[in-house]
């Protein structure tokens, strides 16, 4: 993996698409040729793009991500009580995943779907408070995303959103999944805070906060760092969505190497459609 500047090129990815409506509103056919135009371009290229008039507020993206920040800074004891289980939801403690390599990944992580723990026992963390209010308008954004890259494809408007229609529910792979990476390398030249790898995903949108590291591969095979830009989410492109566009679509190899905090909306369809497959951060 790039560990210098001369491994990689520098700077900021250029596609930034703007979402342009208000949730409340229904878009006009200008505005959905427009998203499906630049949404296909930016797509066929590099597989990930910045989203900027998405219509979810900074401040609730914010008490998601410091709410994260103080349950990651728990002591170890007080994480374990929501360690992962077998539907694939709670607490992954340092060092416990692998996705690329043989050096440590530095990360720490909480899988869960809003309803999670509606019937549980114990209170929920206090990052599920800001949950709802984002879950409902992350629900609205990501099926006019699926509108926009169906048509691209020449298919139905529904093609897409009929494959999420429980999105977020039980019965879906869809998946909220936060990363904290709280430790440096010590040192080590194989350390990384995740390895790089592909979403199993239709489209993944990136939540973080002013934070560096990030970076994807474009395709001529460089890394490109990809900054936090305040008031926008970045979108990438995951392999259900490669493989459902006749390999159109660029499935976008991630990588983080820094300190950083991100939370991860992985949009995947039911089960039903896609068998047991779950979502990658």
């Amino acid at each position: 993996m790039p560990r210098d500047a001369s491994e990689k090129r520098k700077g900021r990815l250029t596609r930034i698409l703007e979402g342009g409506a208000h949730h409340a509103e229904e878009p006009c056919q200008q505005e959905w040729e427009r998203v499906t135009r630049e949404l296909e371009q930016a797509f066929s290229d590099i597989g990930c793009a910045y989203l900027t008039g998405h219509g979810v507020p900074d401040h609730l993206i914010n008490e998601m991500l410091s709410t994260s920040v103080a349950f990651f800074k728990q002591q170890e004891e007080a994480k374990i009580r929501w360690a992962e289980d077998a539907n694939v939801h709670g607490y992954i403690k340092m060092n416990s995943e692998r996705y690329a390599g043989a050096g440590p990944e530095l990360h720490e992580s909480f899988l869960f779907k809003p309803d999670s723990y509606s019937s549980c026992n114990k209170e929920a963390p206090l990052f599920f408070t800001p949950l709802v209010s984002l879950h409902e308008l992350h629900r609205t954004l990501s099926r006019r995303l699926m509108t926009c890259l169906a048509l691209s494809q020449g298919k139905n408007r529904n093609h897409f959103v009929n494959m999420h229609l429980e999105s977020g529910t039980k019965n879906s792979c869809s998946i909220y999944r936060l990363n904290y990476y709280p430790l440096t390398s010590d040192g080590r030249e194989d350390a990384t805070g995740f390895g790089a790898h592909t979403d199993f995903t239709t489209i993944s949108f990136i939540y973080s906060n002013n934070s560096k590291g990030f970076q994807v591969r474009d395709s001529a095979g460089q890394w490109i760092d990809v900054p936090y830009v305040p008031g926008t989410i970045l979108l990438l492109a995951g392999d259900f969505l490669h493989f459902h566009s006749n390999k159109k679509f660029t499935p976008v190899v991630s990588y983080c190497l820094e300190r950083i905090i991100r939370c991860t909306v992985s949009c995947c369809p039911a089960r039903s459609s896609l068998g047991d497959l779950l979502a990658a951060p």
